[in-house]
């Protein structure tokens, strides 16, 4: 094919058949991506999605969801909590009664008058 005697023409004609040889095998091929694409076009005109959260929605929607949020107590003030009644106990055996006396006059006093 490329001996020097064969004219520019056959040459050419040659490269034309194997071009178009080419594209005859591939126009199934193209084809058929022409039509997955022209199905995706159809379906996203004809089927309507919701439209997608902004960044504004979604930072209200993580602000409320945060101040929705109640942490818990201090494990300082879950441990007092547990231990404040032996506090008390122990406390109320070692008083004198004269003290005695003057801490629950105290506690009657408080529980009675409003706290502010």
């Amino acid at each position: 094919m490329n001996d020097p005697s064969t004219p520019r023409s056959v040459l050419w004609q040659d490269r034309f058949q194997r071009l178009r040889s080419l594209v005859r095998r591939a126009i199934p091929f193209i084809s058929g991506v022409l039509a997955a694409l022209g199905a995706l076009l159809l379906y996203s005109l004809l089927i309507s999605g919701q439209k997608p959260l902004t960044l504004n929605e979604v930072n209200e929607a993580v602000a409320q969801a945060l101040s929705s949020a109640t942490p818990p107590p201090a494990y300082s003030a879950r441990v007092y909590q547990a231990i404040q009644p032996l506090s008390f106990s122990y406390k109320r055996k070692h008083l004198l009664p004269t003290a005695k006396k003057i801490f629950w006059e105290a506690a009657l006093l408080s529980m009675t008058e409003p706290i502010s």
